[in-house]
């Protein structure tokens, strides 16, 4: 799925001059509050990490309610000589893209002595906007083709579409977005389903309504969102295994407040609700159906300077409707710091702590924690250098044992001219995974979550075109 995501990435950085900070956790977790997007501040501190959710990671960010972020210095700053200039027509400026690589990886079932195969990846990409006095119009559309030659069942085709307006109404604004995605979960994902040797297919469909009151120094932005998650049947050595009892339908809503102590610093204060029902329960398993509060409050300081953070803790308590799972209750984190200590270098810290629904029943949630450091830097005008270090870990209910996934990797990136670029990357990962539990599943109904130890090594080659 990194193409997908670098092609985003690349019209994040040349559309809107932002850089997509919603980095790539290939688990499934929850999709986040669409507050987040609306505030001016981001009040969720989001993935990528600047947003752990998993459309904002997925979709492209400079699109009005799925992950816009204020930008990383290095990778932000306009390029004129270098950046596409788009196909206008009035209003309206639209932006394809296309890309071609070819990789390898090392291990693409994620398993111990897991099996390797070349890679062949095809992308492409396609995002409208329209900005008017009043408000702005997006709409987007990709896909992304990933070949596996010796390895025809680890094949997959991603492709979403969206779109999102903005309004303004007098000092406030009025935001819709919706999307529809479709997508794999891989074996080598944090709380992936052990128990099938393809990845799973499954899809979202997510609708996204707020609107942001400003008072002054007072921002008030409430918020609501519906999403519709999907599962498609995996495979275990011939043997199709259920995955419907994943199927599951999420509306949440909250109110996001930030009061201006400074032109630089803003106070945030997050209050989240969440309800979650599945659809189509396994016989005999209690209910998976439950209800979240998530309670944050913290600072952000946004400026041109050295030094830019913005930071959130607080708690969640999340209740299950069947009696078996007892309540759950976790601390949060939501941080970033970015440090600019010359015009040519980033390096950007990230941590992230919060709830997450385990892919199988046993084991109903886990504590998902992630850190991350990165750096950026411009070695010439058109040459890009990047690195970092990355660790996720799951640490599961009900006995359920831990996965922990440490990463680190880099790349560069040469801009040839406005319409083409080339790229190497290269990524190394270990997971190492325990389990205290006794639960092993059976075929066709739940499994393992990440048991066993493995190391991935990707290397990706690819060209880009756009224009």
């Amino acid at each position: 799925m990194k193409p997908l995501i670098s092609s985003f990435r690349f019209w994040a950085e040349r559309v809107s001059g932002r850089f997509w900070k919603a980095e790539l956790r290939a688990g499934i977790p929850r999709i986040g509050v669409f507050g987040a997007a609306l505030a001016t501040i981001l009040v969720s501190s989001l993935p990528q990490e600047a947003q752990a959710q998993l459309l904002e990671q997925y979709l492209p960010a400079n699109v009005t309610g799925y992950g816009s972020v204020s930008g990383v210095p290095v990778l932000a700053r306009q390029r004129p000589e270098f950046d596409p200039a788009g196909i206008r027509y009035g209003t309206v400026v639209i932006h394809p893209e296309a890309s071609t690589g070819v990789g390898y990886n090392s291990n693409v079932t994620g398993t111990s002595g897991g099996a390797g195969g070349v890679s062949i990846n095809t992308t492409a990409a396609v995002i409208a906007s329209s900005d008017w006095s009043l408000g702005s119009l997006t709409a987007f559309a990709n896909v992304e083709n990933t070949e596996y030659p010796n390895l025809s069942n680890q094949s997959t085709t991603d492709w979403s579409v969206g779109g999102a307006g903005a309004y303004q109404v007098d000092r406030d604004t009025l935001l819709v977005a919706a999307s529809h995605l479709s997508s794999y979960q891989q074996q080598t994902s944090l709380a992936a389903l052990t128990l099938t040797t393809q990845p799973v297919p499954f899809t979202v469909d997510d609708f996204r309504l707020g609107y942001t009151f400003r008072f002054g120094r007072v921002t008030l932005t409430p918020n609501v969102e519906m999403s519709i998650w999907r599962f498609g049947n995996g495979e275990f050595q011939g043997i199709t295994v259920d995955q419907t009892y994943r199927n599951y339908n999420q509306l949440q809503g909250g109110v996001t407040g930030t009061y201006e102590l400074t032109q630089e610093i803003k106070a945030v204060g997050v209050v989240r609700g969440f309800n979650s029902h599945y659809v189509t329960p396994q016989a005999g398993q209690p209910s998976r159906d439950s209800t979240s509060l998530q309670i944050l409050g913290g600072l952000n300081y946004s400026t041109n300077a050295v030094w830019q953070y913005q930071a959130l803790v607080g708690f969640e308590q999340r209740n299950y409707a069947a009696s078996q799972y007892p309540s759950h209750t976790a601390p949060l984190i939501e941080g970033t710091v970015i440090w600019s200590p010359t015009g040519l270098t980033t390096v950007t810290g990230l941590i992230r702590r919060e709830i997450e629904d385990a892919a199988n029943v046993p084991q109903v949630s886990y504590v998902y924690t992630l850190g991350k450091l990165s750096v950026d830097h411009e070695y010439l005008r058109y040459i890009r250098l990047n690195g970092y270090i990355q660790a996720q870990n799951a640490e599961y209910q009900q006995n359920g044992g831990s996965q922990t996934i440490a990463s680190v990797g880099g790349g560069a990136t040469w801009l040839i001219n406005r319409t083409l670029r080339a790229s190497l990357t290269y990524d190394f990962s270990n997971s190492q995974s325990s389990n205290t539990g006794t639960n092993v599943g059976t075929v066709g109904t739940v499994g393992t979550i990440g048991m066993g130890n493995y190391n991935v090594q990707t290397v990706l080659l690819s060209l880009r075109f756009g224009l």
